[in-house]
């Protein structure tokens, strides 16, 4: 019962980000990076406690509205999960794929989207 209660806890807090049009990401690359970093919190959800999904699901409230704070709350997620469950044999496979298809991705960064990121940076300051 608990994990009912908080996956449906989690999928409601996060639906109005997830549900939001992709429109604002400008590149093939940054709508697979929000793609990759959504299925990856996806499949390593389910390994986290009660508790740490009400902490989550407080910062990615904080998320809603912004795709890159989104995509940055996700990656924080997964870089979480694995250093506080990666002994699981399941964490530990999915954060080894998310590692190599963010690599992948990476390959296909343009020029565009390393000036958004440099402007996101300065922004961020």
């Amino acid at each position: 019962m608990k994990k009912i209660s908080f996956t449906l806890l989690l999928i409601l807090s996060v639906w109005g980000v997830l549900g939001q049009n992709l429109d604002s990401l400008a590149t093939p690359y940054e709508q697979n990076r929000f793609e990759l970093a959504k299925s990856t919190v996806e499949k390593m959800i389910q390994y986290i406690s009660y508790d740490e999904a009400i902490v989550w699901t407080e910062k990615f409230s904080y998320a809603n509205g912004s795709k890159w704070r989104f995509i940055t709350t996700c990656e924080e997620f997964v870089e979480y999960v694995y250093s506080t469950k990666g002994y699981y044999a399941p964490v530990g496979n999915c954060y080894q794929a998310y590692l190599r298809q963010k690599k992948a991705l990476e390959q296909t960064k343009t020029a565009m989207d390393i000036q958004r990121e440099k402007q996101r940076a300065v922004r961020n300051e």
